[in-house]
């Protein structure tokens, strides 16, 4: 993102690095202006973890092992030093942290790793940014007239459905099922979002802003701090559930 955020140190050091397991999302750091373009957000999981406690001649730093995310698109050439910030969400927020990738390294049979060495500090972001979590439910959504009904003239498609890629307290990502000739919503259309999670229904307002593919579509919410305190808790208590059960 390239707007400012409000930021806070997280106590507790490299201790409040997230624990193996945990979902991140991975963004590339631009030479420029230091922000991150969403299109280069990339999920990922800590995969382990190893902090090293220094004193004042040696100070504190951790190296992060991530499993190799899969970036949309042609991402930045990968070289040790590229930096990236590592964002993830538990029960108090969203928190963020910048890391350097020093190389890869096999984790298991198949599976090939990032070393990220990180030297802190972790913070955590007030509001204005949120960690996507992995959700798959059904999602329709609607298009929506000038003055923000739903559009019901005659020239307005019904609709689509699909499944939700990823939701966050600022939007989601969604696989749409588009009736052929009906494409789905161009970028810069306003829509209706419409699902449920964890057995709450949400009806939300939003712009799309991005086509990762012919019939997939990221929607930004409009007014996300209205309903961001009810989605969050129930994104978290998917993550603790998906880890629980050995899916993330």
């Amino acid at each position: 993102m390239s707007r400012t955020l409000a930021r806070e140190v997280v106590s507790g050091g490299l201790t409040a690095l997230p624990p193996v397991n945990s979902c991140l999302s991975v963004s590339p750091v631009t030479v420029s202006s230091g922000a991150t373009g969403p299109a280069l957000e990339a999920p990922t999981r800590v995969e382990d973890l190893l902090v090293q406690v220094g004193d004042r001649r040696s100070p504190s730093s951790a190296e992060l092992i991530i499993a190799q995310p899969e970036f949309a698109g042609d991402p930045e050439s990968v070289y040790v030093g590229a930096e990236y910030v590592l964002r993830w969400l538990n029960e108090r927020g969203v928190h963020e942290v910048v890391g350097r990738f020093l190389g890869r390294r096999r984790v298991g049979p198949v599976l090939i790793g990032w070393r990220m060495g990180i030297t802190g500090p972790v913070t955590r972001i007030q509001r204005r940014a949120h960690a996507r979590v992995a959700v798959s439910v059904p999602v329709e959504v609607l298009p929506l007239s000038a003055d923000g009904e739903v559009d019901e003239s005659a020239a307005a498609p019904a609709g689509w459905t699909g499944l939700t890629v990823d939701v966050s307290e600022g939007g989601v990502l969604a696989a749409l099922r588009p009736a052929a000739p009906v494409a789905a919503p161009a970028v810069g259309s306003d829509v209706e979002v419409r699902f449920v999670l964890s057995g709450e229904p949400f009806v939300l307002a939003g712009r799309v802003v991005r086509r990762q593919t012919t019939s997939t579509i990221a929607v930004a919410f409009d007014s996300p701090n209205v309903h961001g305190d009810r989605i969050r808790p129930l994104l978290f208590a998917h993550q603790l559930k998906a880890r629980r059960i050995g899916v993330l």
